[in-house]
């Protein structure tokens, strides 16, 4: 289906977040324990990989949280089009719609255990 920018603009961030810990892929996730911030439209988010279990908070870290590898930093409608596929992430960050902070590579091995999409 194709989705219009009224409809992809009004999906809650929250709910983009929900969906995320489901779409984590556990084959390359079974052994890994990292986490990455994602500052999403001036909210703070952490997204946890616990030995493939994806576990997402907002604002502060939960007790025994690894300490990030990254930091990924975009507006809401930029986010969302990256998670339903409609953007690609390597363009944003060349047109500077999105920065990572942190080491890149790393942090690009942790978002590629998600799948992504509508």
């Amino acid at each position: 289906p194709v989705l219009s920018d009224a409809f992809i603009d009004s999906i809650p961030i929250s709910l983009v977040f929900e969906v995320m810990q489901t779409r984590l892929r556990p084959e390359l996730s079974i052994d890994v324990h990292e986490s990455a911030i994602f500052l999403v439209g001036g909210s703070k988010h952490i997204v946890t990989v616990r030995r493939g279990v994806a576990e997402v908070t907002k604002g502060d870290a939960l007790h025994g949280t690894p300490e990030p590898i990254g930091t990924f930093i975009a507006d809401e409608n930029t986010f969302r089009r990256i998670m339903l596929q409609l953007k690609s992430p390597g363009k944003a960050i060349m047109n500077g719609d999105v920065r990572i902070e942190g080491d890149q590579l790393k942090f690009l091995v942790f978002v590629q255990r998600f799948e992504r999409g509508a």
